[in-house]
């Protein structure tokens, strides 16, 4: 059944809700843990578009000289644990200190803090797999459980798992196929 769209904004709505009330304790945790985040950030927005990234901070200059910054975070990591959530939003966060839009040394000592008080897993970067988050093929859904799947397919270089729910060919014979990510060979997992 199709969402209304009543549903959708409800939907929407709340999500954003939930978004901005994990926004702000994060940036509670950073405070107590010492790290000095912009005061600068517009906000934490849901990109419905982003499929390939978890987060992004955008910085912004102004005409009067100074930044401001755009936190986003993929739709995709709705359907997250929490504490994933908290750690991708503490990830981009950490991108508005002074000195972190890369990851270079400040950035990773400022996660390696966060990582140790909180518990996070905060890296430069991090795969579906370890999020918890699958896509579906045919529909570009994202979803959590990978029970639903009868059949894996794993890349042998890069180890990106493809999750597939009906027998066909790739599944018959992945030695004939290729990974579309980088391109290494596949066989049944």
């Amino acid at each position: 059944m199709k969402e209304t769209k009543q549903h959708r904004e409800e939907r929407e709505y709340k999500e954003r809700e939930y978004i901005e009330q994990l926004f702000q304790q994060v940036k509670r945790e950073a405070q107590q843990a010492g790290i000095l985040f912009s005061s600068h950030i517009s906000g934490i927005i849901i990109n419905r578009r982003a499929r390939k990234r978890f987060g992004c901070c955008k910085a912004v200059k102004s005409f009067a000289g100074y930044t401001s910054y755009q936190i986003e975070v993929s739709e995709k990591i709705l359907i997250c644990d929490e504490k994933k959530i908290k750690q991708t939003i503490a990830h981009e966060l950490i991108h508005t200190c002074k000195g972190c839009m890369n990851h270079g040394e400040q950035w990773k000592h400022y996660a390696m803090i966060m990582n140790r008080r909180y518990g996070y897993e905060i890296k430069r970067t991090a795969t579906d797999e370890e999020m918890g988050v699958y896509t579906s093929s045919s529909s570009e859904k994202y979803i959590k459980k990978q029970e639903d799947y009868k059949y894996r397919i794993i890349c042998t270089q890069c180890g990106y798992v493809f999750y597939r729910k009906r027998m066909s060919e790739v599944v018959k014979h992945p030695e004939n196929y290729r990974c579309g990510k980088c391109g290494g060979t596949l066989r049944n997992g």
